[in-house]
């Protein structure tokens, strides 16, 4: 059975995306 996670992506106006992920991945700047 694969490890499940919980995962919330929200912006300071919204939620995007709730729900149970397998895996993820994250790009973005140092700024």
């Amino acid at each position: 059975m694969a490890m499940t996670y919980h995962l919330d992506v929200v912006s300071a106006e919204q939620q995007m995306f709730s729900g149970l992920v397998e895996k993820i991945q994250v790009t973005g700047s140092g700024r």
